[in-house]
């Protein structure tokens, strides 16, 4: 009972990290520019979305591997 109720946050928790790497990549993308002799922009957002994606990837393999374990058939003596 106390992996399937760790395997549901689980997947709340990397639907939110996905959503914040979407989102973080998209306000990166749609930022304001500093234009001048070189053009600026700020990496900010772009850091914040590497951060969440690879917290995402990390919480992914933490799923399946806890999917696979808890869903493998069992094998009787």
């Amino acid at each position: 009972m106390f992996k399937k109720i760790i395997f549901a946050v689980l997947c709340l928790v990397s639907l939110y990290l996905l959503y914040a790497t979407i989102g973080f990549a998209i306000m990166g993308a749609t930022a304001p520019k500093l234009y001048g002799d070189v053009h600026a922009v700020f990496m900010g957002n772009y850091v914040l979305a590497i951060v969440f994606g690879i917290a995402f990837i990390i919480d992914l393999i933490v799923i399946v591997l806890l999917g696979i374990n808890m869903f493998k058939p069992k094998t009787k003596k």
